[in-house]
């Protein structure tokens, strides 16, 4: 009889740990599928993003080809230069950038610098008008002129940087004022891009600079 009921309290026991031990294990699990949980979420999210991006890329740089390819086959543009001054403008210089091509990345990929139009010598008054043309592909300008007997370099430099606005056919350059208080608008299209009066002295402004 005694050893009955030893057997009985053993067999009761097993079963007491047996029960505590899954409740255990249970309750350790739940974290542990918690994290797993979190962690796949997380790498779904930044699978998601990083296909997104690539996405993104690949529309832009399809988008820059169509771009490119348009300005290769558009007209010519106009450049108009008169000088309005007193004064003779002399050292004329225009300068201009290429898009060559497109990056992987769906950016333009520029060409170096190079001297569109250079002039020893522009008379004043409105007397005389420059009138060139380019090829659309150009995308990036700078001029530089200087005035005989009156301020050095009133204007040298970059003056148009937005390469991918592209949906225009002009540049006016027109100079004015006096030897020593020069003016100048540059109009690219319909939008003004520099306007300046009494022009300060400047240092010629090159590629290399």
């Amino acid at each position: 009889m005694m050893k009955n009921m030893i057997s009985n309290i053993t067999k009761k026991a097993r079963v007491g740990i047996a029960t505590l031990a899954g409740i255990m294990m249970m309750t350790m699990a739940t974290p542990f599928t918690a994290s797993a949980q979190t962690i796949n979420s997380d790498n779904e999210t930044e699978t998601t993003d990083f296909h997104d991006c690539e996405t993104k890329i690949a529309d832009r740089y399809y988008e820059r080809v169509d771009h490119h390819n348009d300005l290769l086959c558009a007209p010519d543009k106009k450049i108009n230069l008169r000088n309005w001054g007193l004064y003779h403008a002399t050292n004329i210089k225009l300068y201009g950038r290429k898009a060559l091509s497109v990056g992987l990345d769906g950016e333009f990929i520029l060409g170096d610098w190079e001297q569109l139009y250079e002039s020893s010598s522009l008379i004043g008054c409105g007397m005389c008008t420059k009138v060139y043309t380019i090829s659309a592909d150009y995308v990036a300008f700078a001029f530089s002129y200087d005035i005989r007997w009156g301020t050095d370099y009133p204007y040298s430099g970059v003056f148009w940087n937005n390469i991918y606005d592209t949906n225009w056919d002009t540049i006016d350059i027109h100079l004015g004022g006096t030897a020593r208080m020069a003016n100048i608008e540059i109009k690219v299209g319909n939008k003004t891009v520099v306007k300046e009066v009494n022009c300060s002295r400047h240092i010629e402004w090159t590629p290399e600079a």
